[in-house]
């Protein structure tokens, strides 16, 4: 008896410690997926600044589809129009709505890259 509460004492340990390492796969979510939900949720409480910082954290190369959708909104409600720039001819890609096609042609202005610029506009 004492040695199988020994044991589930062992794998309780074990899950707590898989859990505080990797919080993402633990629970079966991609990384870049949960942070687009919170930072939607931080946008709607008006916590803009929460919700860049969080968007900010995760590697270009690790967004989802969601979350390029969100940290373009998070971008631009924290009024960073350089910040859409990294994710601006992904996000282009991902979706054909005009909006998603504004931000690549920004950025284009912005890098001096004036023919791209007029195509877009």
């Amino acid at each position: 008896m004492r040695k199988c509460r020994e044991t589930g004492e062992d794998y309780l340990d074990e899950t707590t410690h898989y859990i505080k390492h990797h919080p993402w796969q633990s629970v079966g979510i991609a990384a870049g997926d949960w942070v687009a939900v919170r930072a939607a949720l931080l946008m709607r409480m008006g916590e803009i600044d929460g919700a860049k910082a969080l968007t900010d954290m995760v590697p270009v190369d690790r967004y989802s589809p969601a979350l390029y959708r969100v940290a373009g909104q998070v971008s631009l409600a924290a009024a960073d129009i350089n910040g859409l720039c990294p994710i601006a001819n992904t996000g282009r890609l991902l979706s054909k709505d005009p909006p998603r096609q504004l931000p690549a042609g920004m950025c284009a202005a912005i890098q001096g890259d004036d023919i791209t610029a007029a195509r877009v506009f």
